[in-house]
């Protein structure tokens, strides 16, 4: 498995559902108490990320993990 290509995979679904919320950038990090330029690592290059930040954004966004046999599946529950 390509864990890079996952982990970009994981930073786009985080920008889709966040923008379809009509938050932005800034909003965002002050909600989930992280800077708005992590937030854009995070969404552009989430290699580095800390599990507590990803469970933040995962519940503040209404999201869902799911791991499998090597596969992560995130997805909007909403």
């Amino acid at each position: 498995m390509n864990y890079e290509k996952e982990l970009l995979r994981i930073g786009k679904s985080f920008k889709e559902v966040r923008k379809s919320k009509k938050i932005t950038q800034d909003e965002f990090g002050k909600l989930i108490g992280i800077k708005k330029s992590q937030v854009s690592k995070i969404e552009t290059n989430p290699q580095d990320m800390k599990f507590s930040t990803i469970m933040r954004m995962v519940e503040f966004l209404d999201m869902e993990i799911v791991i499998s046999k090597g596969n992560i599946i995130i997805k909007n529950i909403l």
